[in-house]
C-alpha cells in the first residue's frame, strides 16, 4: 500500500496542523482523498468536482465549502505521509464517519466510470478505512447498482438519492439536526457524541445488509442523515 497515495510534495506537519484547524478534520480528509480519487479515475469530468462541491456544501454551507475547495485545488500537486494520514483518520473519525466518507469516495470514483473502472482501488482503500469485507460488498453493490440505474435512464438527476448530489438546504434550522440525534440543543458535547454513537449503531450498514432493498435504502438514508447532523452540530459548536 506504500505507493497508493502520493503526489510530488514533501509533507510538513506544521502546515498539516494549520489546515485541519481551519477546516476541521473531516473536511481535511475529504478534500485530500477526493483529490486523490479523482486522480485515480480513468475518465475524469468537471462533474467530479461538482460532486465534491455539493458534498461539502451540504455538510458545511457555502462559505466553508469554498475554503475547503480552495485547499483541495492547492493540494493536488502535493504529497502526504500515507501512514500518518490514516493513523489520523483512525484517531479523529468515528466508525460511522469513516463509512460516510468512504461512501462519498466510492460514489465519486464510480461516477461516469461504471464500465471502465476497476474497483480494486476502492477495495484497497476500504482496508485503510478499516471497513470489513461484508461492509465493502454491501457498499459496492448498492452504489454500483444506483450508478447502473442512473446510466440506463431508470433514474433521472432529480430522482437520484445519492448523498453527493443532494444540495445543502439552507432553510434547515440547527434545531433540525438536534432532532435527528434525538437530543436537545442544551445537550453537552459529551451527550452529543453519545447520542450519535447510539443511533449510528442502530442504523449501521452491517446490521441491515441482510434485509430487503427497501429496508436497506431507508436505513442507509437514516445513517447518512445521522452523520450529516453530527457534522453540522460539530461545526455550529466549533468542535474539531
Amino acid at each position: 500500500m506504500g505507493g497508493l497515495f502520493y503526489y510530488n510534495y514533501v509533507y510538513k506537519s506544521e502546515k498539516f496542523d494549520n489546515i485541519q484547524k481551519q477546516i476541521g478534520w473531516f473536511n481535511y480528509f475529504t478534500v485530500i482523498l477526493s483529490a486523490e480519487v479523482i486522480n485515480q479515475k480513468e475518465n475524469k469530468t468537471l462533474n467530479d468536482l461538482k460532486i465534491v462541491e455539493q458534498f461539502l456544501i451540504r455538510l458545511n454551507g457555502k462559505e466553508l465549502a469554498d475554503t475547503c475547495l480552495k485547499y483541495m485545488f492547492d493540494s493536488r500537486q502535493k504529497s502526504f505521509d500515507t501512514r500518518l494520514l490514516y493513523s489520523q483518520i483512525k484517531k479523529k473519525l468515528l466508525k460511522p464517519q469513516k463509512i460516510f466518507l468512504y461512501e462519498h469516495l466510492f460514489q465519486l470514483f464510480i461516477y461516469g466510470n461504471i464500465e471502465t473502472s476497476s474497483v480494486k482501488y476502492m477495495f484497497n482503500l476500504s482496508c485503510l478505512f478499516l471497513i470489513n469485507k461484508k461492509q465493502y460488498d454491501y457498499i459496492k453493490y448498492r452504489i454500483i447498482n444506483e450508478e447502473q440505474k442512473y446510466q440506463s435512464g431508470e433514474q433521472n438527476s432529480k430522482e437520484r438519492q445519492r448523498g453527493d448530489f443532494q444540495k445543502y438546504n439552507s432553510s434547515k434550522d440547527i434545531k433540525y439536526y438536534y432532532k435527528i440525534l434525538e437530543i436537545e440543543p442544551s445537550a453537552t458535547n459529551k451527550e452529543v457524541k453519545k447520542a450519535f454513537r447510539r443511533l449510528a449503531h442502530m442504523y449501521h450498514p452491517d446490521k441491515e445488509s441482510h434485509n430487503s432493498n427497501s429496508t436497506n435504502m431507508k436505513h442507509n438514508k437514516n445513517f447518512k442523515e445521522l452523520v450529516e447532523a453530527y457534522e453540522r452540530i460539530k461545526l455550529e459548536r466549533k468542535i474539531k
